[in-house]
């Protein structure tokens, strides 16, 4: 996570603006008081906490984000384009409310991983069992897509929703999820 929070907060002027585009509950930039407004939106609108890191929580779709066009200097995801039914209207959306000179963050499973290879091919009832029993989570997991998760496609769809210069870094790292073996 800290390659995905310096890349956003270099891009980020002290006057700008910060989306992060399927929020959740907590900001995955720490750019509070390092720039003009940090603004979430989420499908599901949770409440501001001290710690939450957002001035504001806007309810909303990704494929229809309720802002003016370009007005965001830098748009960060975290782990959400393997969540979405239409990533290409969300990435048309996200070009639309990106400034022409802004940058666009996203990190996301790359489904040509062993890992997440593993998990698309397994059924969803399968990650609710193994969330609750083995990682003793309450928490619900949300349905994966994977409809744009391999860097080629991913790429290929940034780039015809506008997105003029597109640069992949591919991290590989260990997912949390299989510590416990």
């Amino acid at each position: 996570m800290v390659q995905f929070d310096e890349i956003a907060s270099v891009n980020l002027p002290p006057h700008g603006l910060l989306l992060d585009a399927g929020c959740g509950s907590q900001a995955r930039v720490s750019a509070q008081g390092k720039c003009k407004m940090v603004v979430g939106v989420d499908r599901e609108k949770p409440e501001i906490t001290a710690v939450s890191g957002f001035n504001e929580i806007v309810l909303g779709d990704l494929s229809v984000l309720p802002f003016e066009c370009g007005i965001f200097d830098v748009i960060v995801s975290w782990m959400v384009v393997e969540h979405l039914e239409n990533p290409q209207a969300c990435f048309k959306e996200l070009n639309r409310v990106c400034k022409d000179d802004g940058v666009v963050v996203l990190a996301t499973p790359n489904v040509l991983h062993y890992a997440i290879m593993a998990t698309k091919l397994t059924p969803y009832w399968f990650h609710e069992w193994f969330r609750r029993v083995m990682l003793k989570s309450q928490d619900s997991s949300h349905r994966t897509t994977y409809k744009a998760n391999n860097p080629k496609k991913l790429v290929n769809m940034m780039q015809d929703a506008g997105f003029k210069c597109v640069e992949m870094r591919l991290i590989d790292f260990s997912p949390i999820y299989l510590l416990i073996f």
